[in-house]
């Protein structure tokens, strides 16, 4: 069964739950766990606060140096688009993350969703029904294998980043000599660049989105195990006959409670990351054709771009594209499992059971005639649709960008 964290120390920093303790673990290196959740008096929470504390004026620094360079292009007499684009892919980027950070630091409801987390994961490690075990490891390893795929495309990015100023080619202009830079961190610092700042901007975004990654999967694994008990209602309803000596239709109606209060709990849920992301799902949405875009251009605008900036940049743009497709796969797969609850339920053998039992399967049924779904702002839920809408504009802004440069 799932393994339970035991240690001590570990239980007064990181909740039960394999799963939520691995992102906990992992946010916690970029101090982005909710502090709340921490125990006030252990030494090891307190200094987990100030480093938590630390890495923020980073980030905040981080931030005002993109945009003071970003000031200082426009501001220039000659415009360098192919500088202004860069610096927008890593600009974008950056008010995003700084925006998600603080709102998951100081939110109280993220608490709440860790905690809800938390609870389900709980039970997972404390079932003995293999089958829904099996449900809740595979997600886990589901989850594990594309996030360690993503942390070793970012990590090789950043070795990218690192060996790419030794590929530096002199250029001579008139009587001078520069140095050509190609793409990357546009920031302004009184040092350079490529030293400094890269590894906490890595860092930053793997936790960010590890702990986002965490909750938009939570309600995908919660509506597959509701599926799989209504898959096999008759099983687990005689089990219940079983275990608390009532006949079959008393049996069949707490299961069928028990499934109503999973898909509630599921509801809530969605409800209160809604509440919560929809407004940070909009603006991802809106920037993220902007970023896909400024990452094409930096090899548009280029006039000359050689072997290690070609990899840099597509693998940069690769991260982009798998980072979009997970999280907007998760959000059509919530949409794509709920739709199917009123089915499944409608396939058990309602028709023998009491008339208490048809009425809670009606309104059951017509509730989930409305699927459930990640919101982003207003404007959209988070399906592959919108994955497709933001494809549809980064080719727009591609070809007026192109157009513009020629």
């Amino acid at each position: 069964m799932m393994r339970i964290f035991t240690d001590p120390l570990t239980m007064a920093l990181i909740p039960r739950g394999n799963h939520l303790a691995f992102v906990a673990t992992v946010c916690m290196c970029a101090g982005l766990y909710p502090a709340n959740l921490l125990s006030a008096n252990h030494s090891t929470a307190i200094a987990y606060r100030m480093y938590n504390n630390f890495l923020k004026l980073l980030m905040v620094l981080c931030f005002i140096s993109s945009y003071t360079q970003l000031y200082i292009l426009l501001s220039a007499q000659e415009l360098r688009y192919e500088e202004i684009v860069k610096n927008i892919s890593i600009s974008l980027l950056l008010i995003l993350m700084l925006l998600r950070q603080i709102f998951i630091r100081y939110s109280p409801d993220v608490a709440r969703l860790l905690s809800l987390v938390g609870s389900a994961e709980r039970l997972y490690g404390e079932t003995e029904d293999f089958a829904v075990w099996r449900i809740a490891e595979k997600e886990r390893l589901f989850f594990k294998r594309h996030f360690f795929a993503y942390v070793a495309v970012l990590c090789a990015i950043c070795v990218e980043y690192m060996v790419i100023p030794f590929y530096y080619q002199e250029a001579g202009a008139q009587d001078a000599t520069g140095i050509s830079k190609p793409f990357l961190l546009s920031l302004w610092f009184p040092f350079d660049q490529h030293v400094f700042f890269i590894g906490l901007l890595v860092l930053s975004q793997v936790t960010t989105d590890a702990l986002f990654f965490c909750l938009i999967r939570h309600p995908v694994v919660q509506l597959q195990m509701l599926q799989h008990y209504f898959q096999h209602f008759e099983h687990y309803s005689k089990r219940l006959e079983e275990q608390e000596e009532v006949e079959e239709s008393v049996s069949y109606i707490r299961m069928f409670e028990k499934c109503i209060q999973m898909h509630w709990r599921v509801i809530e849920f969605l409800d209160l990351t809604n509440k919560n992301f929809s407004g940070m799902m909009l603006m991802d949405f809106v920037q993220s054709s902007f970023r896909i875009t400024s990452i094409c251009c930096v090899m548009g605008m280029s006039k000359s771009v050689d072997f290690m900036v070609l990899v840099f940049t597509l693998s940069l743009l690769t991260l982009t594209f798998v980072r979009e497709c997970y999280i907007y796969f998760s959000g059509s797969q919530v949409i794509f499992l709920s739709c199917g609850l009123g089915d499944l339920a409608f396939e058990t053998d309602w028709y023998r059971q009491s008339r208490h039992f048809k009425f809670m399967l009606q309104f059951f049924i017509q509730r989930t005639q409305k699927p459930l779904t990640l919101k982003i702002g207003p404007l959209a839920d988070l399906s592959l649709g919108s994955l497709l809408s933001i494809l549809r504009a980064t080719y727009t802004y591609l070809t007026i960008v192109t157009g513009f440069d020629g």
